[in-house]
């Protein structure tokens, strides 16, 4: 269960970080939230709402450009890029 350094992953680790950015920000700003209980649960559900649909919307975007056999998930977005610049002659 231990995880494995790989230089094929290591680029994985910083962007998972990343998108737990911003939760130690909660205890800063406690004095100002008003009715934390309510305006905290409203917004995780909100954020994880809008996160989740701008991950299938990225993902549809992807796979409408391309196949989905060849995509590689470290950088199926980059490929995607290629792929719709080159069509759109934007080399």
């Amino acid at each position: 269960m231990m995880p494995r350094w790989n230089w094929e992953t290591v680029n994985f680790w910083p962007q998972m970080l990343f998108a737990f950015a911003g939760l130690e920000l909660v205890s800063a700003m406690s004095d100002e939230i008003r009715d934390a209980q309510r305006t905290l649960a409203r917004a995780i559900w909100g954020s994880g709402i809008l996160i989740a649909a701008m991950y299938i919307a990225g993902t549809f975007a992807v796979l409408s450009i391309m196949q989905a056999a060849p995509v590689d998930p470290k950088s199926g977005v980059y490929q995607a890029l290629a792929i719709g610049s080159e069509t759109l002659k934007m080399d």
